[in-house]
């Protein structure tokens, strides 16, 4: 997927932001949640809250793989 990449870049408390582009008329939400599930999906714990900026998501725990400790 497009977003697994930025994700395995992340570090716990990384973020980030979907915000409403006019010019692009995209859907901060429906990709929020893409993002989201993108990450749960790989074994990330995420978070996501609603501001006056955006959408913002954060790792709130690392993907290990197997046999990592």
């Amino acid at each position: 997927g497009k977003y697994i990449d930025v994700i395995r870049k992340m570090e716990v408390g990384d973020s980030v932001l979907f915000f409403y582009d006019p010019i692009e008329k995209n859907n901060p939400q429906s990709e929020s949640n893409n993002f989201t599930a993108t990450g749960r999906s790989n074994g990330y714990k995420l978070t996501q809250r609603t501001g006056e900026e955006g959408i913002r998501v954060w790792i709130t725990e690392l993907h290990k793989a197997k046999g990592e400790k």
